[in-house]
C-alpha cells in the first residue's frame, strides 16, 4: 500500500473510531462538568501545569525516533524500552518528592496529594511507548479502533459516575490513572512486545542528542501552552483558573478529539515521504487544506454560538467562561495548522530550526498572555488571539527555504475554508437575534447550529469542492 493510501486508512479508521468514542465521551464530559465546580478544574489545571512539563521527558524524543528511524534491530528497540522505564521511575519519584514544593507555589496544599496520584501515570506510561511507535510506524489505525472506543468510554462513564458520587477533583484523578492503563492494556494486546529491556547507552548517542533537541522544542511548546494558566495561578484563584481552564478545554475540543486525527495521519504520511520534498510539501498543504475546511467551521461556529452553548449545555455557574471560549476559538486554528509544520521539519532532520521557531512562539506568546493577564482572565485568551498570528507568520517564513512553501501557498490551502467560516460566523451572528427561539435556550442553539451548518456546507461546496470531495474520500477509505 502507498503512502498516500496509508494516511488515508489510517484517517478512516481514526476517524470511525473518534466519532464512535467521542459521541458518548462528549456527553458524559458535559454531565461531569455540570457535577463539577470551577475549583475543581482550576485545581486538575494547576497540578496539570508540573505534571504536563514533567511529561515531556518521559521519552526524550524516543518515540519519535522509533517512528521515524528508517532500520530498527532488536537490541536498539530494547535499549529504547530500557531508557523509556528508568526515565519514567526517576521522573514519578521526582515529581512525588516535588509535590508539597509545587502545591505551596500555588498556595493550594489540596495540590500535594492530587500530583503525587496523577505521577503515577509517568511510569506507567513508560511501558507501552514501544508499542505505541511500533503501531504508528504501520499506521495500524484500524487495529485500535474498538479498543480506542472501549477505554474512552470506560474512563469517561467512570468519571462522570465519581463525580455524581462527590468525588470532586478525584474523579478526574482516577478518570486519568484509569486511561492510562487501558492505553497500556490496549498497546500490548494489538502490538506485543515480549522482550526484556536492555540497559545500556551503547551506540545510542546519536539517538539521545536527536532527543535532546527534541525535548527542548517540547519543552518550549509546553511553556507557551500553560504559562497562561501558571501566571493565572499565582494571580488569581483556583476558581478563576477552572473558568479559564474549561473554556480553553472546550475550544479545544475539536482539535484534541477530532482535528488530533487529521494531524496525527499528516505527520505520519510526511516521515514516510521524508526523503522526497516535494511529496512531503504536498502532503503537508494536503493536510493543512483539509484541516480548515474541517476544523475552521467547527471552532467558529463554537465561538459564535457560546451565549447559548455554556448556559445550556453546562449550566449558568460557567457563564464567566463565556467571553475567553469565545476568544480561544479563534487562536486554536492557527494552533492545529501550526503543529504539522514543526513536525515536517523533524522529518527531515531541520530539529534545531523547529526548536527556534518554537522559542519564538513561547516569547511573542507569553508577551500577550502577560500583557492580557491585566484584564483577568478573559485578557489572557485575547492576548492568546492577538499573539499567535505574529508566531505563525515567522513560522512560516522561516521555514520557507527547507520546505519550499511560502505564506502565499499556504494562504492559498487555508483561504476557501476561512472565508466560508467567516461567512457563516456573520450570518449565524447576525441572524440570532432574530431566530423564532428564545434565547439561550436548547431550540435557539439548535436552531443556530443548522444555520451555520446550511451555510457552511452551501459556500465551501461553491468555493473548495475538490478538497471537500478528498476529504469524504479519505473518510471513505
Amino acid at each position: 500500500m502507498d503512502v498516500g493510501s496509508s494516511v488515508k486508512s489510517a484517517v478512516k479508521w481514526m476517524g470511525i473510531s473518534k466519532a464512535a468514542s467521542q459521541i458518548v465521551a462528549w456527553a458524559l464530559t458535559i454531565i461531569t462538568i455540570r457535577f463539577l465546580n470551577p475549583a475543581d478544574y482550576g485545581l486538575i489545571a494547576l497540578a496539570g501545569i508540573s505534571l504536563s512539563f514533567v511529561q515531556l521527558f518521559g521519552d526524550a524524543g524516543l518515540y519519535l525516533r522509533l517512528v521515524q528511524k528508517r532500520d530498527l534491530d532488536l537490541y536498539y528497540i530494547r535499549q529504547v524500552f530500557g531508557i523509556a522505564i528508568v526515565v519514567g521511575i526517576f521522573l514519578t519519584l521526582l515529581l512525588m518528592g516535588l509535590a508539597p514544593l509545587i502545591a505551596d507555589s500555588f498556595s493550594e496544599p489540596r495540590l500535594t496529594d492530587i500530583i503525587r496520584a496523577l505521577s503515577l501515570t509517568l511510569i506507567i506510561s513508560s511501558f507501552g511507548l514501544v508499542p505505541d511507535a511500533m503501531l504508528a510506524r504501520r499506521l495500524d489505525f484500524k487495529a485500535i479502533m474498538m479498543f480506542d472506543m472501549v477505554s474512552t468510554i470506560i474512563a469517561s462513564t467512570l468519571v462522570c459516575l465519581l463525580a455524581f458520587l462527590g468525588w470532586g477533583a478525584w474523579a478526574l484523578v482516577v478518570g486519568s490513572l484509569t486511561g492510562a492503563i487501558l492505553r497500556v492494556i490496549r498497546l500490548y494486546y494489538l502490538s506485543p512486545f515480549p522482550h526484556w529491556p536492555i540497559w545500556s547507552l551503547a551506540g545510542i548517542g546519536e539517538t539521545l542528542r536527536f532527543g535532546g533537541l527534541v525535548t527542548l522544542q517540547r519543552v518550549l511548546g509546553w511553556y507557551y501552552n500553560w504559562i497562561d494558566r501558571f501566571l493565572l495561578g499565582r494571580a488569581y484563584s483556583a476558581e478563576i483558573v477552572g473558568y479559564y481552564s474549561v473554556a480553553l478545554h472546550l475550544a479545544e475540543l475539536p482539535h484534541s478529539k477530532i482535528g488530533s486525527i487529521l494531524v496525527m495521519a499528516t505527520n505520519a504520511g510526511m516521515a514516510r515521504v521524508a526523503g522526497d520534498r516535494p511529496a512531503m510539501a504536498h502532503h503537508l498543504l494536503q493536510g493543512i487544506r483539509v484541516l480548515a475546511l474541517a476544523m475552521l467551521p467547527v471552532c467558529l461556529g463554537i465561538s459564535v454560538t457560546a451565549p447559548d452553548l455554556i448556559p445550556v449545555v453546562l449550566g449558568q455557574k460557567w457563564l464567566p467562561s463565556i467571553v475567553a471560549m469565545q476568544a480561544l476559538c479563534f487562536a486554536i486554528p492557527l494552533r492545529m495548522i501550526h503543529s504539522p509544520i514543526g513536525e515536517s521539519l523533524n522529518a527531515v532532520d531541520q530539529t534545531a530550526i523547529a526548536t527556534v521557531n518554537t522559542l519564538i512562539t513561547a516569547v511573542i506568546v507569553t508577551i500577550g498572555v502577560v500583557i492580557g493577564l491585566q484584564w483577568g482572565f478573559e485578557g489572557v485568551a485575547w492576548g492568546w488571539v492577538a499573539s499567535y498570528p505574529f508566531a505563525f507568520l515567522i513560522t512560516l517564513v522561516r521555514a520557507k527555504r527547507v520546505l519550499g512553501l511560502g505564506i502565499w501557498q499556504f494562504t492559498r490551502a487555508i483561504l476557501p475554508a476561512t472565508v466560508c467560516a467567516s461567512l457563516m460566523y456573520g450570518v449565524v451572528a447576525v441572524a440570532r437575534p432574530f431566530l423564532p427561539w428564545p434565547v439561550p435556550s436548547i431550540s435557539g442553539l439548535a436552531a443556530s447550529v443548522a444555520l451555520g451548518v446550511l451555510v457552511y456546507g452551501l459556500a465551501i461546496l461553491i468555493a473548495d469542492r475538490p478538497t471537500l470531495r478528498t476529504m469524504l474520500s479519505i473518510l471513505r477509505g
